[in-house]
């Protein structure tokens, strides 16, 4: 038993350690992974922010072109909108208060001089789901409305909403209206999406069906994608 266990012991430690040698990656510090900044004065080198399209609900991280600043590097940044910070890799640090375009600009200071600018564009895309309305009770057979109200009061967006019921494995599509326009509109007034749903033999058997709504702005990202889903209260189902 005693060789069968050393052979056992032999052969894992084999293995284990050509596992090691193939992704050596888990070895090495993370800054392994990129390369150090050399020559900022380069018409190639950027600085970059993420996300890429931000709002003002993001904080936004910036860092320079792919690459770990040297020690002796000071990155003073200008953010466009009178603040300031230093710091060659800010993570998670700037939270602009109103949309708009900012000249952004990070000065180095190292071996070799330099400043880099751009404008960065702060647009806040966002869209609602403020009020379901499914109906409380229903025969199979029957076809009756089903409206999803949305809020938009910041920029005209194409939008598509797709409805979806409640099915003994889940939820399954029932329909779906394809982008339409949704003008901004203010003090609460919403944009109505009507479907028309014929209820069905197997919403009768099983009692009730549940709806769930989803919005989605076709062209850029939501900003606050978390009120774009809405699910209504059950509709008794008859035979």
């Amino acid at each position: 038993m005693k060789i069968k266990y050393l052979n056992f012991c032999l052969v894992f430690c084999m293995l284990f350690g050509s596992l090691l040698s193939a992704y050596p990656i888990y070895a090495q510090d993370v800054n392994d992974q990129f390369p150090p900044c050399t020559t900022p004065t380069d018409p190639d080198f950027f600085f970059w922010n993420d996300p890429n399209d931000p709002s003002i609900f993001d904080w936004i991280t910036f860092g320079l072109d792919g690459c770990i600043a040297p020690d002796t590097w000071i990155c003073d940044w200008s953010f466009g909108d009178g603040t300031t910070a230093t710091g060659c890799f800010l993570e998670d640090y700037k939270q602009y208060q109103s949309d708009g375009d900012y000249l952004v600009s990070v000065a180095i200071t190292g071996v070799e001089n330099a400043t880099l600018s751009r404008t960065l564009e702060v647009r806040t895309h966002d869209v609602a789901i403020t009020k379901f309305t499914a109906p409380q009770s229903a025969r199979a057979g029957q076809t009756r409305q089903i409206v999803v109200y949305l809020r938009n009061n910041r920029y005209p967006e194409n939008v598509q909403v797709e409805l979806y019921k409640s099915t003994s494995n889940g939820y399954a599509s029932v329909g779906t209206i394809f982008p339409q326009l949704v003008p901004v509109r203010q003090a609460n007034r919403t944009t109505a999406f009507y479907f028309s749903y014929t209820f069905t033999a197997e919403d009768a058997y099983n009692g009730k069906v549940t709806f769930m709504a989803m919005a989605f702005i076709l062209d850029f990202r939501d900003a606050l994608p978390g009120d774009n889903q809405a699910i209504s209260l059950p509709t008794r189902v008859s035979r």
